[in-house]
C-alpha cells in the first residue's frame, strides 16, 4: 500500500511540475526539432529558392519556394513537430506535379531556423510566412491555401483564424493536447490539464473558410476518432475523407498522384464552396 501512495505522489508532483513549467511540457512531448538538412530540393528535381525571412520579434526563419504559373494557388505548408523541412520534400514534389506552387517553412529552432520553438513562438512564425508570401512575394490571399499536418495543423487553423485564405487542408490533426494526453495516458487527468494547449477546436469554429480535413484510417498516433472530432465540430464548407490503408506519416504514399490531384481540385474549387460571412 504504501508503494502504491509513493507512486501516487510521484505522479501528481510530476503532473503539477509539468503544469507550472510550459516549456518543459514542450521539450518533452511536443517539439522534436532536427537541425541538419538530411535532403535538398535539388535531389527531387524541385527548383527552389532558398529564402530567409523574420518573425516579429526578430528570428530568422529558413523556407524553400517553388513558384507555380501566375495567379496559380500556392500551398503554405505548416509541417509536424519532428525533423524538419528537408523531410518534407517528397511532399513538396508532389504538389509540384499537380501545379501547385508551395512555400515550405521551417519553425524556430527547427533546421536553419533560429530560436526555440514554443505554442506562441510556431504560431507567430506561420504568421510571418504568410505576411513574407504577401508583401514580399506579392500573393493574394486568394492565392494562399494553408495546409497543416499533424501539429502543423492546429498551427494551420491559428493562422487561418488571423489571415484571410483560399481554403485550410489539415492532415492527421487532432483536437488538442488534453485530448492527446487523453489517449495516451487514459489513467493521468491530461485532458484537464492541457486542453487549451493547441487547441484547434476553439481556432477551427468561427472559421468560414472551405475546410478539408483528411485522416488515415489506420493512424496510431492521432486517432482518426479525434481528426473526425475535429471536423464535427468545425463549421461548414467542410469535407471530411478518411484515407484507407493510411497511418500518420504516409497519407501522400498511400495516396498516391491521385491524392494529390484530389487536394488540387478541392484547392481549385474552394472559392464555389465558401459560405457568406
Amino acid at each position: 500500500m504504501l508503494n502504491v501512495l509513493i507512486v501516487f505522489l510521484a505522479v501528481m508532483a510530476f503532473l503539477t511540475l509539468l503544469t507550472m513549467h510550459e516549456g518543459l511540457v514542450e521539450r518533452m512531448f511536443i517539439f522534436f526539432p532536427t537541425s541538419r538538412l538530411d535532403y535538398l530540393p535539388s535531389q527531387y528535381g524541385l527548383n527552389c529558392q532558398e529564402i530567409f525571412f523574420t518573425t516579429p520579434t526578430g528570428l530568422r526563419l529558413h523556407a524553400w519556394y517553388a513558384e507555380a504559373a501566375p495567379k496559380a494557388p500556392v500551398i503554405l505548408y505548416c509541417h509536424g513537430n519532428g525533423g524538419n523541412i528537408s523531410h518534407r520534400l517528397g511532399i513538396m514534389a508532389a504538389f509540384r506535379k499537380v501545379g501547385l506552387g508551395v512555400f515550405l517553412f521551417d519553425y524556430r529552432g527547427y533546421g536553419l531556423s533560429q530560436g526555440v520553438p514554443s505554442e506562441n513562438g510556431v504560431y507567430e512564425d506561420a504568421w510571418a510566412a504568410y505576411r513574407y508570401l504577401v508583401t514580399e512575394i506579392g500573393l493574394s490571399p486568394q492565392q494562399i491555401a494553408i495546409a497543416g499536418h499533424s501539429l502543423g495543423g492546429v498551427i494551420a487553423v491559428d493562422l487561418a483564424s488571423r489571415e484571410p485564405c483560399r481554403a485550410l487542408i489539415l492532415e492527421s490533426t487532432f483536437t488538442n493536447v488534453g485530448d492527446m494526453g487523453r489517449y495516451y495516458f487514459a489513467w493521468l487527468p491530461t485532458r484537464r490539464l492541457w486542453r487549451d494547449k493547441f487547441n484547434a477546436v476553439r481556432r477551427i469554429q468561427p472559421l468560414k473558410v472551405p475546410k478539408l480535413l483528411v485522416h488515415g484510417e489506420c493512424d496510431r498516433i492521432v486517432p482518426c476518432y479525434l481528426g473526425k472530432k475535429l471536423f464535427d465540430l468545425a463549421p461548414e464548407p467542410k469535407i471530411f475523407y478518411q484515407l484507407a490503408g493510411a497511418g500518420h506519416n504516409n497519407l501522400d504514399v498511400v495516396g498516391g498522384d491521385a491524392y494529390f490531384l484530389f487536394l488540387k481540385r478541392f484547392i481549385e474549387t474552394a472559392p464555389e464552396k465558401r459560405v457568406a460571412k
